[in-house]
């Protein structure tokens, strides 16, 4: 809103509608009259105030050059915050799995020996090996997503909540729309991860099998038989792939259809509160 449309305009910035209306409420009740959230807009005035007086007499490229001293160091700042998240998060996820891992080791040991009989070596080896991997990609990467996705959440909330209460009532409700998408693949993506879970320690078991007692099938002349089962396991392992990844990627294309749905429904709206002046197109953009 400050930038204008003359050709010299001097940069400032400026008040939004709700920041003159707490302007105009205080000069004429005092500022005893303010409830919460409009003492911390408050703040954001006078802080826009001081930023104001202080570039007041820069030029352009002052400004400009001010403006990149200070979004440089912010973005360092990001990338060190980010690497140490990744260390952190990472770290502790895969000593959390190597200790799992480790308890699974222990756990086996101590089996009785009818236990053995009754499971195939590959699917335990499986578990162990292949199930922990799967809960280490979890924890080290999906937990550090989840973490950072949740302070994204937080912070835009309020940023909404500053900016316009409406428009965050009806951020809110939308939410269900964009989730419900998901909700619908979410027991089909969780059956097909196990099923493909349970084909993997199959094959597993197999080749171990076959690995083994590969003198007892050549001296029986088993190897078309074995080919012929290794070809069964490996056929479903592919077709429960495919069926999980196809969810996986269908599950995020209506979630961008519905998305794209809001978006559309808060530029309408987003229109007619410029339209109707209670709301600025610079605080639309934001």
């Amino acid at each position: 809103d400050a930038l204008g449309s003359e050709k010299k305009t001097d940069f400032k910035l400026d008040y939004t509608i709700p920041e003159y209306h707490i302007l105009i409420k205080e000069k004429m009740f005092g500022r005893k009259s303010l409830d919460g959230l409009e003492k911390i807009k408050r703040l954001i005035i006078v802080l826009k105030f001081r930023v104001n007086a202080a570039i007041r007499d820069l030029d352009s490229t002052e400004i400009v050059w001010a403006i990149c001293k200070l979004i440089v160091p912010l973005y360092l700042l990001k990338m060190i915050t980010f690497l140490l998240s990744v260390y952190c998060i990472a770290t502790s996820g895969y000593n959390a799995v190597r200790d799992l891992r480790q308890e699974l080791f222990d756990k086996v040991q101590t089996l009785p020996l009818t236990y053995f009989y009754k499971e195939k070596t590959g699917l335990l080896m499986s578990r162990i090996i292949n199930d922990a991997e799967i809960i280490a990609a979890i924890i080290s990467s999906n937990l550090r997503d989840a973490i950072i996705n949740f302070f994204y959440v937080i912070t835009h909330l309020f940023v909404l909540l500053y900016l316009n209460t409406e428009l965050l009532l009806i951020a809110s409700i939308t939410v269900p729309v964009i989730i419900y998408p998901v909700t619908l693949f979410t027991k089909k993506i969780s059956k097909s991860t196990s099923k493909f879970q349970e084909r993997m320690a199959d094959l597993n078991a197999n080749v171990q099998e076959m690995i083994s007692g590969i003198r007892v099938i050549r001296s029986f002349s088993m190897e078309a038989y074995e080919l012929e089962k290794f070809n069964d396991i490996n056929t479903k392992l592919s077709h429960r792939n495919f069926k999980g990844q196809f969810y996986l990627q269908v599950a995020p294309g209506l979630v961008e259809l519905t998305s794209s749905i809001v978006v559309l429904g808060f530029f309408a709206i987003g229109a007619k509160l410029i339209f109707n002046g209670s709301f600025t197109q610079g605080e639309f953009m934001a």
